[in-house]
C-alpha cells in the first residue's frame, strides 16, 4: 500500500509534496516547525493541511497493520481467495475492513463453549430435561471418561451449569425429593416465551419431552392474594 500516492490522490497534492512532507515528519520535525521554516519544501502548505498528512499516514499505517493479521486469519482457516485478498489489498477504511471480516472473525471462546469442547453439553441438556429420576451426579460420574480436562464431579456439573446460562436459564438449586419424583432443579428463565423456546430446543436435540412448571416466591404469591 503506497501512502504517498493515497494521500495525494485523497488530498489533490503534489506526490513529491506528501512524500518531502513525510520524510520531513519521519525526521523528527513538528508540524508548526515544517509549517514554518520548511514552506519551500511543502509548497506553503499550513499546519491544518499538514496534520491531514500526517494523520493520514498514521492511519493508513495501522490499517496495514489489521489487513496482515486478517489476512492471516482468514488464510489460516483455508477460506482466502484471489478476489477476497484483493478486496482487502484496495480497503482504504477500518470500518470497511471489519465488515469485510466479521463472516471470518473467530467466535469468542466463552466458559460455555469451553465447557462444549470438554464434552459437557450432554450433561446439560440432561439437567434442563428435568426427567424423573435423572441424578446429574451419576450421570456425570457415568460419562467422566468421555469429558475432557475435567478434574472432578463438581467440575462437571459447573461446565453444564454455564452453557444452561447460555441457553438463556441459571440453574438456581437442585433438591432430591421423596416421592413420585426423585429430583428437581430450579431453573430460572427470562420469561414464559423462553421457556417454550427452551422446551422445543432440547426436544429437537434430543427426542425427549420434558415437563416444566412455573413457580414464584410466597411472598410475590401473598401479593397477588392481597
Amino acid at each position: 500500500m503506497d501512502n504517498v500516492q493515497i494521500i495525494a490522490e485523497e488530498l489533490s497534492l503534489a506526490k513529491p509534496i506528501v512524500k518531502k512532507v513525510l520524510s520531513l515528519f519521519a525526521e523528527g520535525n513538528t508540524v508548526p516547525f515544517i509549517a514554518r521554516y520548511r514552506k519551500e519544501a511543502t509548497g506553503g502548505l499550513d499546519e491544518v493541511d499538514l496534520r491531514k498528512i500526517k494523520e493520514r499516514d498514521t492511519y493508513l499505517d495501522e490499517l496495514l497493520q489489521r489487513k496482515e493479521t486478517v489476512t492471516k486469519t482468514i488464510t489460516d482457516q483455508g477460506k482466502m481467495t484471489p478476489a477476497l485478498q484483493k478486496t482487502i489489498r484496495e480497503c482504504l477504511s477500518k470500518n470497511e475492513l471489519e465488515e469485510i471480516y466479521l463472516p471470518f472473525k473467530p467466535k469468542k471462546r466463552t466458559r460455555a463453549t469451553i465447557a462444549r469442547e470438554r464434552g459437557l453439553e450432554p450433561l446439560a441438556l440432561k439437567i434442563l430435561e428435568m426427567s424423573d429420576g435423572f441424578d446429574p451426579f451419576d450421570f456425570a460420574v457415568g460419562q467422566m471418561a468421555a469429558f475432557k480436562d475435567v478434574k472432578s464431579i463438581d467440575d462437571a456439573i459447573a461446565g453444564a451449569n454455564d452453557i444452561i446460562s447460555e441457553l438463556g436459564g441459571e440453574v438456581v438449586a437442585r433438591y432430591a425429593l421423596l416421592g413420585d419424583k426423585d429430583l428437581v432443579f430450579i431453573v430460572n428463565l427470562p420469561g414464559v416465551e423462553e421457556v417454550f423456546q427452551a422446551s422445543i430446543k432440547l426436544h429437537k436435540l434430543t427426542g425427549i419431552a420434558f415437563s416444566s412448571t412455573p413457580a414464584i416466591t410466597v411472598e410475590k404469591f401473598d401479593k397477588i392474594l392481597s
